[in-house]
């Protein structure tokens, strides 16, 4: 029995790993250009819902932290290998003469701190029951995971600096003279405008990821009772 459950489980991380790629996938391919500039940050591109880590939130919630981070690994190399690495050598590719470091080193900087570390960080929810009431805990567990995220994505950040830069140098307004003063005033304040920059697509992210889970949470409940997950939650 216990194989069986085993393989029901294999199934369905499979499945959510997929859907991830294929939302990945849709977002790149049809929601990306100028048309779809409002979905990100300004300054930061980054995005305001990254809705195909929604699949991984399912994972969490439903799978124990063995299970979960077995199936992040397995993600996260799929991704690295096959899709974020290309993308971040195409950049570099474009905008190397902007760039102190090697493309192994930016490459590696932005696996490791735009990708890997912000998703591993939804492991904490794993600690979570499918049907957690104490709301507190929850706030508390998105907090830490806000916090990771938004730090390493400002990492990340900081390997682009020169071109955030140059960006805005093409671009005039009180918002872009408001970034500006902060760049030139030293070190601490440009680490503070990236994190803060990056701090609100997170923030905004992760809730409409925690929204959308709330309001399908007795469907995704019912996968649950199906697949008989009860070691995490008994």
């Amino acid at each position: 029995m216990t194989k069986k459950i085993d393989l029901k489980k294999i199934t369905l991380g499979a499945n959510l790993i997929a859907m991830a790629f294929i939302l990945a996938q849709m977002n790149q391919k049809f929601l990306s250009g100028s048309l779809f500039s409002f979905k990100k940050m300004p300054i930061v591109d980054a995005q305001f819902w990254v809705f195909w880590h929604f699949p991984l939130f399912v994972l969490m919630f439903l799978f124990s932290f063995k299970y979960a981070l077995t199936f992040l690994m397995i993600y996260l190399f799929i991704d690295g290998t096959f899709y974020s690495s290309f993308q971040y050598i195409q950049i570099y590719n474009t905008f190397q003469t902007l760039f102190a470091d090697e493309s192994a080193v930016i490459v590696v900087k932005n696996i490791i701190f735009g990708s890997f570390i912000p998703i591993l960080a939804y492991l904490l929810l794993s600690f979570l029951k499918m049907d957690e009431k104490n709301y507190q805990k929850m706030l508390l567990v998105f907090a830490v995971i806000i916090v990771i995220q938004s730090i390493s994505r400002t990492i990340n950040g900081y390997a682009w600096l020169t071109i955030i830069q140059k960006n805005l140098s093409t671009r005039e307004g009180f918002f872009v003279d408001l970034i500006n003063s902060f760049f030139k005033g030293g070190t601490t304040k440009t680490w503070f405008i990236l994190w803060f920059l990056n701090l609100i697509p997170v923030i905004t992210s992760n809730v409409i990821n925690l929204v959308v889970f709330l309001l399908f949470r007795n469907k995704i409940q019912t996968i649950y009772q199906q697949f008989n997950f009860n070691e995490k939650h008994s």
